[in-house]
């Protein structure tokens, strides 16, 4: 053991004492030998609890270091973003030094080498280290990523995750990535993953919107590659109900790439700082973001706008900001939100800059009804409740495979034809941009800028099912579901998801407006008939609409056949191959009357809607 010294000699004693101790060969006042602070004997006790303890080895740690040191090996190699790295591997172990730490701070290099168990702490081990780096060959063989999601390439081979999982191509492919993010890690069996939740979210709007968007970031840089270009985003899911906003965005999204047992699931709070927000930009590059109730940033309605506000411009504009000595990068992110407010009420902006944001910031607006999110009891369920402690369920135990698998399938498939991956995804978002018509001419470009997250989710459910990744089978009508969402709850004129004059109709209490519940057929003799303005109609699914016979839709909303059309388009209008859907909705004298009827597929049944027996 070597002596230590006493470094706390100060004032007059102290030079006094070097003085004392005269000059050592160096030319430099050294202080006296001091006694050996702890004098240990050469063998401790077996039996006070540590068993036999050499000394004698003493002498052998320094030796195993430089012979560890000496048996690594030891490369250098070009990064992903072209910076230079080393790479030391050891047992294989590796590890990955960026070369402006060997010139500049040897320090982070030898604190780097700790996991391979190489302890430099002597003069001899510093210099064995060295030495070991200067004489390091280049070498092609290993590539080490600096940042996660796909490589910087046209048609990338790999995909680093944020947990340090490598999805690579190419059989062999040596990545060498330090993600450590636990939140990205996969559990339990896939395929129950899907069964279960397919149950719960298929033909539900919202819910599988949010699904699917949860895949986009990984066909970002495809999708660009394509010609069609969607840059970050966020999704918020917004509404004074508050039934399952936050289980939708953090725990049914957010399965789709991990979770945690934490409250908030795969969610960070909105209470964060900009540059927080931008560490987690970084560290979920190409992946998926969820921020969960913006209610919670700041302590005033100053500091929630303006930390918002900082959050919503730094995702948009996808690069960070300039550190001292580093050189700043891109990140491509999705976002998912949720709130009672939506986010663009509670900026603090200018009324320009607010308009700016609104192609970015997309809010779907839940009503207040029953199901919250839903607009119906998913199949098999007597309650939403019941539904989604299914869901809280299937996401403790299995969540964070799908993205992995829809990577690795579309990885695969760039690699054996990429162009007909491209031509895929192209094909996609046209088809459901040109249902949804936005691929006109003149159609509103702030409004074809915000449906295009809504066509990627679309294009990524379509490559899902052609890769593979999910079983079509179990999704429902996905392209359908997915055209309501837009209609319903996306576009920025909601006024414009309904025909002219219909949201002004179900608001006036003036209108008799009959409820009839699912399975029920009310006595209404036809004199009674032709007083009732419209009636609330459910189908099996519990999904409500309005009820219109063609006079009560000619007196009241003077829809032109093309326009009709139009709607059954448009999701809005609920018809099969014709405009009409012929009704058993009333008993006449006891007998069943079938009647002609158009219906209108509505959020929320409006409260001065009334049974027949209080509305005659």
């Amino acid at each position: 053991m070597n002596e230590p010294k006493n470094n706390r000699l100060k004032g007059k004693k102290a030079r006094q004492k070097v003085r004392k101790g005269g000059v050592g060969a160096g030319a430099l006042a050294t202080a006296p030998r001091q006694k050996p602070f702890l004098t240990l004997p050469p063998l401790m006790p077996a039996n006070h609890g540590l068993g036999h303890v050499s000394v004698g080895g003493a002498q052998d740690m320094p030796q195993d270091t430089l012979a560890a040191i000496a048996a690594s090996s030891v490369v250098r190699v070009t990064a992903d973003d072209g910076s230079p790295h080393y790479v030391w591997e050891r047992e294989g172990k590796m590890v990955a030094i960026s070369a402006v730490d060997v010139v500049q701070a040897l320090a982070k290099v030898y604190t780097a080498l700790f996991p391979l168990g190489i302890l430099a702490v002597s003069a001899a081990m510093k210099r064995a280290v060295r030495q070991k780096l200067e004489s390091a060959p280049e070498s092609n063989a290993i590539i080490v990523a600096t940042r996660g999601g796909f490589e910087r390439a046209d048609r990338p081979r790999f995909y680093a995750s944020a947990d340090g999982t490598i999805i690579s191509s190419v059989p062999g492919l040596k990545v060498l990535f330090a993600g450590k993010n636990a939140r990205f890690e996969g559990l339990g069996r896939f395929r129950w993953y899907e069964r279960e939740m397919a149950r719960v979210i298929k033909d539900q709007p919202i819910p599988l919107l949010v699904f699917f968007y949860a895949l986009t970031p990984v066909l970002q840089p495809f999708a660009k590659k394509a010609g069609f270009l969607v840059q970050n985003t966020i999704l918020e899911v917004s509404g004074r109900s508050s039934r399952y906003k936050s289980s939708i965005t953090n725990f049914v999204a957010g399965s789709v790439w991990g979770g945690s047992s934490e409250p908030l699931g795969f969610a960070d709070s909105w209470n964060l700082t900009p540059a927080k927000a931008e560490e987690i930009f970084r560290d979920q590059n190409y992946a998926l973001v969820v921020f969960d109730e913006a209610a919670s940033a700041g302590g005033s309605e100053k500091d929630r706008g303006q930390i918002i506000g900082n959050v919503v411009h730094r995702l948009s504009a996808g690069k960070e900001r300039g550190r001292m000595g580093e050189m700043s990068d891109y990140y491509n992110v999705m976002a998912l939100s949720n709130s009672n407010e939506s986010l663009t009420s509670i900026l603090a902006s200018a009324p320009e800059v607010k308009t700016a944001l609104e192609v970015r910031l997309i809010t779907l607006r839940v009503p207040t009804r029953e199901t919250g999110t839903f607009e119906f009891v998913p199949y098999g369920y007597e309650t939403v409740d019941k539904a989604m402690e299914d869901v809280f369920k299937l996401t403790e135990g299995h969540r964070g495979k799908l993205a992995k698998r829809f990577i690795a399938d579309i990885l695969s498939w760039s690699s054996r034809d990429h162009e007909e991956l491209s031509s895929t995804i192209r094909a996609a978002v046209d088809d459901f941009m040109s249902r949804v018509g936005l691929q006109r001419a003149n159609a509103d470009p702030v409004e074809v800028r915000r449906a295009k997250p809504f066509a990627l989710a679309y294009a990524s459910a379509v490559l899902a099912f052609r890769a593979g990744t999910l079983q079509k089978k179990r999704w429902g009508a996905v392209r359908r579901t997915l055209q309501r969402a837009w209609f319903r709850y996306g576009r920025l004129s909601m006024a414009g998801n309904s025909p002219a004059g219909l949201n002004e109709f179900l608001a006036d209490q003036s209108k008799l407006i009959v409820d009839i519940p699912l399975g029920d057929r009310p006595e209404i003799p036809s004199k009674a008939f032709s007083r009732i303005d419209g009636f609330i109609y459910r189908d099996k699914k519990h999904r409500p609409y309005l009820a219109m016979t063609p006079s009560m839709v000619s007196k009241h909303l003077n829809l032109t056949a093309s326009r009709l059309k139009k709607l059954k388009t448009e999701g809005t209008l609920h018809a099969g191959k014709h405009l009409q859907t012929r009704l058993r909705l009333r008993l006449e004298e006891g007998r069943e009357k079938r009647e002609s009827f158009y219906l209108f597929s509505i959020t929320t049944v409006p409260d001065h809607a009334q049974p027949f027996n209080e509305g005659k």
